[in-house]
């Protein structure tokens, strides 16, 4: 199981909104064949090492980190292919959560006489594949809010100036992790302030994918001018509250799409921009600003893993806080964090944590 879970981590980047997994076929205690899902639309993982084993499968065990799936979807039902190549049996780690399988595939195998194990390493199979069973379970996807800020809390000076704050080795690090989120998410002010371009760079080498580039747009957004509508390697995605009226359609002959949602205080409901990321197969976004974007996020109960990196530099009041809104009215009604990793970082701290009570009860790995 512990060689399906690494094969299975080989598809990360290039199987979304699919889940990662890995299999390998086992025949008197010989490995006969080994497979892993690697891009979205091609094998499954299951038939992938079916069709590396061929008669070889017959009478073997499989070891998956996923449930077989038993619909057709993009490719035929792999517990199907299974019963069919005549396996003996398969331990599986976790249940699917798509609600066309559910134990689906578990069911057609048992019936075909397979013999049937499951939760061999049920945690780190739901570990590594926490972004679709998210999406999957509570249509939505996993959210990751990411922040580098100085000792004091804040993302930048007085006059707005927030480059740099972390260090080379931070930013190095943190950007990282667009390489495995699905879409990253900004708010208006932090894309007309810091202009970015919201992409995976790797040092001159075209990138495997480019995430979803999403921006929450209240009173400001970008301006049609902006680098996001000049650099082609990645759809931009609006959010705005329901009639947003002539910026929309300044905005859309820049490039972008813009959906207008429910709202307050002239920016989309969170939840309502989650729920249709979800609907798009987006499975885990990455919020990288600003502060009043990340408060909207945690007052929710909308972030599941935050990735804090920590300047040794004292900025003062004048700054920018690194989360915004209200806050609460006293520390009791803070939202207390489990979990907690620190890390040096060159001159830097990284923390890790997740908001108390959210489960699994599982840490991401960078």
């Amino acid at each position: 199981m512990d060689r399906a879970l690494a094969l299975a981590r080989r598809g990360q980047g290039a199987v979304a909104p699919n889940p990662m997994v890995g299999a390998v076929l086992v025949r008197h205690n010989r490995v006969v064949a080994e497979g892993y899902h690697r891009i979205y639309g091609g094998d499954h993982a299951e038939v992938s090492a079916l069709r590396r084993a061929g008669t070889a499968a017959r009478g073997a065990t499989l070891y998956t980190n996923l449930e077989p799936c038993a619909h057709q979807g993009k490719t035929p039902p792999c517990a199907m292919a299974l019963r069919e190549a005549g396996i003996r049996r398969a331990v599986v780690a976790a249940r699917d959560a798509d609600p066309r399988v559910q134990g689906g595939g578990l069911r057609l195998l048992r019936r075909a006489g397979v013999q049937v194990e499951l939760g061999l390493k049920e945690q780190a199979a739901r570990a590594l594949n926490e972004p679709y069973l998210t999406r999957m379970g509570q249509g939505r996807p996993l959210v990751i809010l990411k922040a580098g800020a100085s000792l004091d809390g804040r993302i930048a000076g007085r006059g707005g100036h927030s480059r740099w704050i972390t260090s080379v080795e931070s930013r190095r690090r943190g950007r990282a992790w667009r390489e495995r989120v699905d879409a990253i998410l900004v708010g208006g002010r932090t894309a007309l302030a810091d202009d970015p371009f919201l992409t995976v760079r790797k040092s001159g080498r075209p990138a495997r994918r480019q995430p979803l580039r999403v921006v929450l747009v209240g009173r400001k957004g970008p301006k049609p001018g902006a680098r996001l509508f000049h650099d082609a390697t990645g759809a931009v995605l609006i959010y705005a509250i329901t009639g947003f009226g002539e910026q929309r359609r300044v905005l859309e002959r820049a490039g972008a799409e813009v959906v207008e949602l429910p709202g307050e205080k002239h920016r989309p409901g969170v939840s309502h921009v989650l729920a249709d990321l979800g609907r798009r197969g987006v499975a885990s976004v990455l919020v990288e600003g600003g502060g009043e974007v990340a408060w909207s996020f945690l007052r929710k109960g909308l972030v599941d893993h935050l990735i804090w990196y920590i300047s040794p530099l004292i900025i003062g009041g004048g700054g920018v806080p690194v989360v915004g809104g209200p806050g609460v009215p006293r520390p009791a009604a803070g939202i207390p964090l489990q979990d907690l990793r620190l890390k040096r970082i060159g001159p830097d701290l990284e923390i890790w944590a997740r908001p108390a009570g959210k489960l699994p009860p599982h840490r991401l790995e960078p």
